[in-house]
């Protein structure tokens, strides 16, 4: 009888983690979209090296529109809202201060950071 008969509990298959496809177990890459499996790395070769830049940017495109589509309705509510407070009157105070500062450095940020990820995508 063989090792793998007598030990259900060998693996046989290596399942990739980007599209479940199942692979052979000593596979380096998934033999269904092509990322390299954790501790394989590319041997220095431009096939493997373009076959890497190419997952890499998919998956930064899809962080890219992300952030667009949640950071930047974030940050024109918060833009409005601050300008909002600055035409009508809230009572003054030292709160109404804090939440429009609160508001300008939120959209700030949000505009930060999808400066940031815009820049990453296209510097690549």
């Amino acid at each position: 009888m063989k090792q793998e008969e007598l030990n259900p509990f060998i693996q046989k298959e290596k399942v990739c983690e980007f599209c479940l496809f199942e692979n052979e177990f000593d596979a380096e890459f998934c033999d269904d979209c092509g990322v390299i499996f954790e501790g394989n790395h590319h041997d220095g070769s431009i096939d493997n090296l373009n076959l890497e830049r190419k997952y890499h940017k998919k998956s930064n495109r899809l962080m890219l529109i992300g952030s667009w589509l949640l950071f930047l309705p974030l940050m024109f509510l918060c833009i409005f809202v601050a300008v909002g407070m600055m035409f009508r009157d809230y009572g003054g105070g030292f709160m109404s201060f804090a939440f429009f500062w609160l508001m300008v450095g939120l959209a700030a940020m949000f505009a930060r950071m999808l400066y940031a990820q815009t820049n990453e995508y296209y510097s690549e």
